[in-house]
């Protein structure tokens, strides 16, 4: 948070722990986000399930999209930023996106995440100086044996999803992806 931003990404098959561990490292970054510069924090926090974004902090259901500008900073617009005073300001709005998220009980846990989510925190004309990125878990075909048809094509485009930024990732890696 040295002036350069910065993700913490979770990523794992259902029922690991991830939205678990993404709230436990809310609540102890909280304090340290305030610590970086005065002032009050913006946060804003969305979700991807399947190919629909949804805002988690504005319940107006506005559309909103993905646009890269002229400097090549990917924004999305229509996305909601509220302001966060204090840390606890910054847990109870984190959380009260969290709480939002689409759910579904699965063989692994009776609410598992459905979507991606991806919660933004910056200050106030500045580009985002920590990005949380907690993915939907990844669901192995003997894990889904027992669903009905739509927890099957939910967990299908959830695959579908993480092997596209799965391939991104390896692209980014090899120096054939974009910069």
């Amino acid at each position: 948070l040295a002036g350069s931003p910065a993700m913490i990404f979770m990523f794992g098959q259902t029922g690991s722990g991830k939205t678990y561990t993404m709230q436990g490292l809310l609540r102890r970054s909280a304090a340290s986000l305030f610590n970086v510069g005065p002032g009050a924090l913006q946060v804003a926090a969305f979700e991807v399930a399947g190919k629909t974004m949804t805002d988690l902090l504005d319940l107006s259901n506005k559309e909103m999209r993905v646009q890269e500008d002229m400097d090549r900073r990917t924004r999305v617009l229509g996305l909601r930023w509220r302001e966060a005073a204090s840390p606890e300001d910054f847990v109870r709005v984190a959380s009260e996106a969290q709480e939002r998220r689409a759910t579904r009980a699965t063989q692994a846990n009776d609410t598992s995440s459905r979507s991606h989510s991806v919660l933004r925190v910056g200050r106030l004309g500045d580009a985002p100086l920590l990005t949380f990125v907690d993915l939907a878990g990844s669901e192995r075909r003997q894990d889904s044996s027992r669903h009905d048809a739509q927890s099957r094509k939910d967990g299908a485009e959830i695959n579908s999803t993480i092997f596209a930024l799965k391939e991104c990732f390896r692209a980014l890696q090899t120096g054939k992806g974009q910069p």
